[in-house]
């Protein structure tokens, strides 16, 4: 098993994702030209992974935050579900309170060094009522630090957050998000949106596996991956 993951990432695989039903059911609206559409997380893969976090660098310390573990599901997977991903140029990831963050396009695919964006149901193994947060934009770097030039680099100053005028990729996590809407321009959205159509996602039968690369896709089920262990 060790040998089929690390083959697969010396391939340049951007993430592995197992298919765990989340432990109670969320959901997001997304915002399409048909209407708003609800997704309900339950069902959709999972991402796990750790990262750290950067505050703002005050003096000669790097400010880093303690880092922590996170499940959720990818803001791709959610964009596609819902039929959106073509309309995005960037993407508001908006909050019940309000608060928003912006997204270009190219960062969502987990190719930037910011790495994958996902929607976090799950922090160090707390969820539900343990961790009333969920669900979090959180970003997974492969080297599990997003740093102030990791967000620089793939948000560029426009999109990134800044502390006064230090960076600081805290304040990139959005708290209890609850719309998905390409082109956002920071109008008030509905706590309680009318949504046209509704989208559930069941994993595909069989399978254990899903890596995603760009924007393809693969499932593998447990035989295929025994075959795989033998290459």
């Amino acid at each position: 098993m060790k040998r089929l993951v690390l083959g697969l990432m010396l391939l340049g695989v951007a993430l592995l994702l197992v298919s765990i039903p989340l432990a109670a059911e969320m959901r997001v609206y997304v915002h399409t030209e048909e209407g708003v559409v609800e997704v309900l997380l339950d069902g959709f893969a999972t991402v796990e992974g750790t990262v750290a976090y950067q505050g703002p660098a005050m003096g000669e310390g790097e400010s880093w935050r303690d880092a922590r573990q996170y499940r959720g599901v990818s803001v791709l997977s959610v964009l596609q579900a819902a039929g959106a991903l073509s309309l995005v140029d960037t993407l508001g990831v908006v909050a019940a309170d309000g608060w928003f963050k912006i997204l270009p396009r190219e960062v969502l695919f987990g190719t930037t060094p910011a790495g994958v964006p996902l929607l976090a149901i799950e922090q160090d193994g707390a969820s539900g009522g343990d961790w009333e947060d969920a669900p979090v934009l959180v970003f997974l770097p492969e080297d599990e630090a997003f740093s102030n030039q990791d967000m620089l680099e793939a948000l560029g100053e426009e999109y990134s957050h800044h502390f006064g005028d230090q960076p600081s990729t805290t304040g990139m996590m959005v708290k209890g998000v609850l719309h998905l809407v390409p082109n956002y321009d920071g109008e008030s959205l509905s706590l309680q949106p009318e949504a046209s159509s509704q989208v559930s996602t069941d994993r595909p039968e069989g399978s254990l596996l899903t890596v995603i690369r760009g924007e393809a896709t693969q499932s593998y089920t447990l035989e295929e991956m025994e075959a795989l262990e033998q290459v």
